[in-house]
């Protein structure tokens, strides 16, 4: 199947805030909620309002942080400040996997059950400096 010529999961003009978003909640649901990458995932694919991430509705991709996002989909309300931007495997995951989601118009879920948050893990060493096309093709194949 060639993913190349598929039609993204909404507008090219949210991407980028889309994946930035995506990228510091994971980032910060990690390093200041303590949760586990595999847990936020978990939580994240299964998100009361994930549909809506994944159709690109301007609110949760654009009009959110990636910290109020963490939060809301971690059910917090207290403040826990802010984390200095110092991006690792975390943030790449959702980062990544964001992109992925919309170039391939996939359910967050879908992916993570395909390509669990291990795999990341496993990946990150060798594909996070690489352009996301290898970690795309890398996904592809798995998928």
């Amino acid at each position: 199947m060639n993913h190349e010529k598929q039609t993204p999961a909404y507008s090219d003009l949210y991407i980028e805030d889309a994946r930035k978003t995506i990228a510091h909640s994971f980032d910060y649901a990690v390093k200041k909620l303590n949760y586990s990458l595999e847990e936020y995932a978990e939580l994240f694919a299964n998100f009361e309002y994930i549909d809506l991430i994944e159709t690109g509705d301007p609110h949760y991709v654009a009009g959110m942080s990636g910290i109020e996002l963490a939060k809301e989909i971690c059910g917090k309300t207290e403040r826990y400040g802010r984390i200095p931007y110092n991006p690792g495997l975390e943030y790449w995951t959702g980062w990544i996997l964001s992109y992925y989601q919309w170039s391939r118009n996939i359910a967050y879920k879908t992916i993570l059950s395909k390509f669990p948050i291990e795999r990341f893990r496993m990946a990150y060493p060798t594909f996070h400096e690489e352009n996301e096309r290898r970690m795309f093709e890398y996904m592809d194949d798995v998928i």
